[in-house]
């Protein structure tokens, strides 16, 4: 995790292939403070699609980790991450 407070991104050894993952804090709650988090991977940055089922870490009273894996694996291609914050209403 990046120790500012950004995401940070890594591969990581699945069981059979390497994935790409990015890991950020997060408020507790459904929806702390009206905020929705997205975690999408690309190859192109043109076509998004969403990651694996995120994995939370409780990090005390207010605060948890999450960690979400690609879907695709990691063969060396080009692949980003992007971490959507929307304000619902």
């Amino acid at each position: 995790m990046g120790t500012n407070g950004l995401p940070a991104a890594r591969v990581v050894s699945g069981a059979l292939d390497n994935l790409f993952e990015v890991q950020f804090l997060r408020r507790k709650g459904p929806s702390p403070a009206g905020l929705a988090y997205a975690v999408e991977f690309s190859g192109d940055l043109m076509e998004w699609s969403a990651g694996q089922t995120p994995v939370v870490t409780s990090l005390g009273e207010d605060w948890e980790s999450v960690a979400v894996r690609d879907v695709a694996p990691n063969s060396n291609l080009s692949r980003f991450a992007r971490v959507s914050v929307t304000l619902q209403p």
